[in-house]
């Protein structure tokens, strides 16, 4: 199966699911969350469906967990282009808000969190996220964003 992509001109190609790759991934924009960059990957490449992608990437947890912790990483690395500048540690350290979390844990709970979002299940992913407050409308500041498309072209 492939995708052919107006806004980017790539391909994505899928011969089976273990020789997946991804030919484009957008770099983060500073303070971004993992779920934001998703989303705008879907949004470059006009993919129909949010929750079938999600799926695709095999990324575990719900969309709303992931706007907080990201999971699975150890998959994407395998098969994000050539040349990226992602790593594990880095997705982890600038795009979720487990910096947030890690000074309040101990080592090992530390520990196991990385190790989650790293070969993270879902059930994994939804326990550790299960004790945020979550909200039904996704929530963002006006101004902020129209600030992001003067400065990047697009909200994020």
């Amino acid at each position: 199966m492939s995708f052919q992509t107006s806004n980017k001109n790539t391909l994505v190609s899928s011969l089976a699911p273990s020789s997946f790759k991804l030919s484009y991934f957008p770099n983060s924009y500073p303070g971004e969350t993992f779920h934001s960059i998703i989303c705008r990957l879907f949004d470059h490449m006009n993919f129909p469906n949010p929750r079938i992608n999600f799926s695709l990437l095999k990324l575990k947890g719900s969309l709303g967990n992931l706007s907080c912790l990201a999971s699975n990483l150890e998959y994407l690395m395998t098969i994000l282009p050539l040349g990226h500048h992602y790593t594990e540690d880095r997705i982890i350290n600038q795009n979720t808000l487990a910096p947030f979390y890690i000074p309040f844990l101990s080592e090992s709970r530390a520990k196991n969190l990385k190790q989650v979002l790293i070969k993270g299940t879902s059930a994994a992913v939804n326990s550790l996220n299960g004790r945020i407050r979550r909200s039904d409308f996704l929530q963002f500041c006006p101004l902020c964003a129209e600030g992001d498309v003067k400065i990047y072209g697009e909200k994020y």
